[in-house]
């Protein structure tokens, strides 16, 4: 309810009837004004994404809804806007958000405690909604050009009027016994049209769609059955006529619109990729985290170990083949050409494979690393220029590829296990995006 740029709320509280155990029943709610609450939120919005050219709106759909959940009701919408693109060989572009205008703190959200709370606010939101348009304009303040937003019209400004695509949305609990006027209807109907349980077992089978007129009559009907009941208790409590108990909520939104020409009709095919593609999408992302897991488990981190030591060995070979094979190499030396003796270089050469010769490290005391080693053919040292030294070099090369050879041999079962995760987390994206295609190809067809 409360967020930024939220426009004014109000709040209030019902009294229900006391409950056989004789406890009085406290319902408090908070609403905002639906329409004013989309237009200030989109122009928010608008302003955020830096869109100064309200002629780039090309439409504006708003599905509205409510539903009962830990304790409340809570009644929002999401709306969705389409933009041109910037240039005529741009594609069109969008964006959504969310709104929320009412909260009613209740145990069950019946028909009779949502009309004597949020009732009379929405009604007069979404029907503002409806029957009139949205007014967008360029208006200037200190940080230049920005579209203003408003369903009445701004003295001195230019308005593009647009309408609002209104949709009502949620379960059929809301969308057909609350709003429709059918709460706690008969399971004998059909709450969108006037076919019987016994005909809805029929494949394919379509009743008559109700229309507002016949439901406002029967509703009406039932009312005044209901008041004399309660003016006199020796007449038997009045059935509803095909359910209907109550006059809509909302007849301004047209009920044949809500229940056939604008809901998209999909093959039972696409329904189950659809709901194969959801699935699926929520099976890569777990098997995208058994990958993070594996690589700071105990496995993980000895597989980067070993492939870092092997990664390292190779780059030390080099250093070690070209003091070996190199033409007049006669001595050793680190980079500033102070003399070193082949111990310390190899040394320095294990110590770099084992665990990477940090410069910085102190821990086991090296002046320099592999990287830092280099063949200088002009300094001569008698000490380090003996054959037994290139032998040891050699020895050395030996040694390295052998540890090489053990290290891989352990990579392998680790690779292999990491590769089990990764082949699933790459199975999963190949099915996703063959169950988009799938998708778009029927979409594609149906137009």
């Amino acid at each position: 309810m409360l967020c930024e740029g939220h426009t004014k709320v109000t709040t209030g509280f019902i009294d229900l009837p006391k409950t056989k155990e004789g406890a009085r029943v406290r319902i408090h709610y908070s609403q905002k004004n639906i329409a004013d609450e989309l237009a200030a939120q989109l122009e928010r919005q608008l302003a955020n994404k830096k869109i100064t050219d309200p002629s780039r709106i090309k439409r504006i759909d708003t599905m509205a809804g409510g539903d009962h959940g830990q304790g409340a009701f809570i009644f929002g919408a999401k709306v969705v806007v389409v933009l041109s693109g910037k240039t005529e060989e741009d594609e069109d572009e969008s964006f959504s958000f969310e709104i929320s205008v009412a909260e009613v703190l209740c145990t069950k959200d019946t028909a009779e405690i949502l009309s004597k709370t949020v009732r009379d606010e929405l009604t007069k939101g979404l029907k503002q909604i409806q029957l009139e348009k949205l007014l967008f304009g360029a208006v200037m303040h200190e940080g230049g050009s920005k579209v203003s937003c408003s369903f009445s019209a701004t003295p001195g400004v230019a308005s593009i009027p647009i309408n609002v695509e209104l949709y009502i949305v949620g379960d059929l609990a809301f969308t057909a016994a609350v709003v429709l006027g059918k709460d706690g209807m008969s399971h004998s109907w059909c709450p969108m049209c006037k076919m019987r349980a016994a005909e809805m077992p029929t494949l394919n089978a379509t009743g008559e769609i109700w229309q507002y007129a016949e439901m406002k009559k029967l509703g009406e009907e039932h009312q005044k059955k209901m008041r004399l009941f309660e003016q006199n208790d020796k007449v038997s409590p009045p059935k509803a006529q095909l359910g209907c108990k109550d006059t809509p909520w909302w007849p301004f939104i047209p009920v044949e619109e809500e229940v056939s020409e604008k809901i998209e009709y999909l093959s039972p095919e696409e329904v189950k990729t659809r709901s194969h593609l959801a699935e699926l999408e929520v099976k890569q992302a777990e098997v995208r985290q058994e990958v993070k897991d594996f690589d700071v488990s105990e496995k993980g981190k000895e597989l980067s170990s070993h492939l870092g030591k092997v990664g390292r060995a190779k780059e030390s070979l080099k250093k070690l083949d070209t003091c070996t094979n190199g033409p007049g190499a006669n001595s050793i030396s680190v980079k500033n050409d102070a003399p070193v003796s082949v111990l310390l270089f190899l040394q320095e050469v294990t110590d770099f494979i084992e665990y990477g010769g940090d410069d910085d490290d102190e821990e086991y005391g090296l002046e320099g690393t592999a990287d830092d080693v280099s063949v200088d053919g002009n300094t001569v040292d008698a000490a380090d220029a003996a054959p037994d030294k290139a032998n040891r070099i050699r020895n050395k090369v030996a040694e390295v590829k052998a540890r090489i050879v053990q290290l891989e041999e352990k990579i392998v079962p680790l690779k292999a296990s990491r590769k089990k995760i990764t082949d699933r987390r790459d199975k999963s994206g190949k099915y996703i995006a063959r169950a988009k295609e799938h998708i778009k190809t029927s979409n594609l067809t149906a137009r």
